[in-house]
């Protein structure tokens, strides 16, 4: 992938990233300064490193905007070549400090609690947006931003992200989690062509027959003969289609499913909702 970088960037300040990611990915590394220049054999004190992070001035959108020309590039083309389909997906992660400003001997700039998902609770540190760009076994960054809070939210942020996608010319799906699904996301995927592909909490309602239920009720009054056993990899699941409103949505496909031996588990159940 050559991006050319040199037209970007300065060779002191290339040499610098060369050096940070040189040492990012060698075993021992633990976020420091002093890790940066000793693990990457950097000719240089750490000082000077440090001022190259606090001081440095360069515009990195020129970076990102080359990396996206030439994510779009690759992916579309390896799309139109391969005949399969193009997904964008979407996430957000934190990258969790030990402890907050209040505490630390040298606190971190733009750190604040952010809710982790995967831990059920408030943690410190920085919350980043992520939109990746995959077409079969490839996957490249696209969009990788610092959610700052006060600002725009991140359902306005993804909105924005799929704007700029170019409109594909086959089959292209963006993939999220269960709280990218609502009725702005779903539209911005439409409008560039993208079909939206993502889980669903099972507490969201729905509109059978016109009944308003949530879906973890409506799903105790599906009978065995109503659903598919599915088969994915070696794993079987029931699998039941429902199409119609969703709240906040007119027309909807949710797929409810159970692992083989849990059907109508309610704690076993999982819901996917396609558009």
């Amino acid at each position: 992938m050559k991006i050319n970088f040199a037209l970007y960037f300065s060779k002191p300040v290339i040499r610098h990233i060369l050096e940070f990611i040189i040492a990012a990915t060698q075993k021992g590394y633990s976020d420091t300064v002093t890790d940066v220049v000793n693990l990457s054999f950097a000719n240089c004190h750490r000082t000077t490193f440090g001022k190259f992070l606090s001081q440095g001035v360069w515009n990195i959108e020129y970076a990102w905007k080359a990396i996206r020309r030439e994510v779009i590039r690759i992916i579309f083309e390896l799309s139109q070549i391969s005949n399969k389909p193009i997904f964008v997906i979407f996430d957000d992660t934190i990258a969790e400090k030990t402890k907050p400003s209040s505490q630390a001997k040298h606190s971190i700039q733009a750190t604040g609690f952010h809710q982790s998902h995967l831990k059920g609770k408030q943690v410190w540190g920085h919350q980043l947006l992520t939109m990746m760009l995959s077409c079969g076994k490839v996957v490249l960054p696209y969009y990788i931003e610092r959610y700052e809070k006060g600002g725009k939210s991140k359902i306005e942020r993804i909105c924005e992200m799929v704007s700029m996608l170019p409109i594909p010319k086959g089959l292209a799906y963006g993939l999220c989690d269960s709280w990218y699904i609502n009725k702005k996301v779903i539209e911005a995927h439409f409008e560039r062509g993208y079909h939206l592909i993502g889980a669903l909490k099972t507490n969201r309602i729905i509109y059978p027959q016109g009944i308003r239920i949530q879906i973890k009720d409506f799903a105790q009054y599906i009978e065995k003969d109503e659903v598919h056993l599915v088969t994915v990899n070696t794993s079987r699941y029931w699998v039941y289609r429902y199409e119609g409103a969703l709240n906040g949505i007119d027309n909807a496909v949710v797929v409810l499913c159970w692992p083989e031996k849990a059907f109508k588990n309610e704690n076993a159940l999982h819901c996917i909702y396609l558009y």
